[in-house]
């Protein structure tokens, strides 16, 4: 508990370095934009231009210049205005969400959170439109209970437990489908069809 403090301590001041002049390296992978902090391998997911759009699955690690980095924040604004955005898998990884980072986001919008701690963030990193129009999913029970106990993660209206394919930020059924297609797989002396 104590290093989960002390890491969203240091990604909030990452975070606002911004604001007093620190120069931060920026890129982008795989459609997601991020800010990266060399010195702590980490790195924040932040908006891009035109917003995102779609399913955005966040990974738990990124790779840039054969250096590993930590995704551990959602920055300031990053899904606010996404008109189109329809999914956001959050993996493990992240420990805090900054300011406005999903406000007016659209109707039906599905927030799968894979984190077995209640994550931090700042008080108006969600907004009204988010509470009613977003369904976040969580891990178990027991994690979605912690969750609807928390003063600000609690003013969801919708909630409901992550599928196995929306676990750990990765699309594993699309992976099993694109992995296997319809081939059969053996098992024992008879042979079964996957089917999802």
């Amino acid at each position: 508990m104590k290093r989960q403090i002390v890491r969203l301590l240091c990604f909030i001041l990452a975070s606002l370095s911004i604001n007093i002049g620190y120069s931060q390296d920026t890129t982008c992978v795989k459609g997601i934009n991020y800010k990266l902090f060399p010195n702590s391998k980490e790195a924040t997911v932040i908006a891009k231009d035109g917003g995102y759009s779609g399913n955005v699955n966040i990974p738990n690690k990124l790779t840039i210049d054969y250096e590993p980095y930590t995704v551990t924040g959602i920055g300031s604004g990053a899904f606010s205005d996404c008109s189109q955005l329809k999914e956001v898998i959050i993996p493990s990884s992240v420990i805090g969400i900054m300011e406005n980072a999903f406000t007016n986001v659209p109707v039906g919008l599905n927030i799968y959170i894979n984190q077995s701690k209640v994550i931090n963030f700042v008080k108006k990193a969600f907004d009204q439109s988010c509470y009613e129009n977003a369904t976040i999913y969580l891990p178990t029970e027991s994690i979605l209970k912690q969750y609807k106990n928390n003063a600000y993660w609690g003013k969801f209206t919708k909630t409901g437990i992550v599928p196995k394919a929306k676990s750990d930020g990765v699309d594993r059924r699309s992976q099993l489908e694109k992995t296997m297609g319809n081939k059969r797989m053996k098992t024992s002396s008879k042979s079964k069809k996957i089917t999802f």
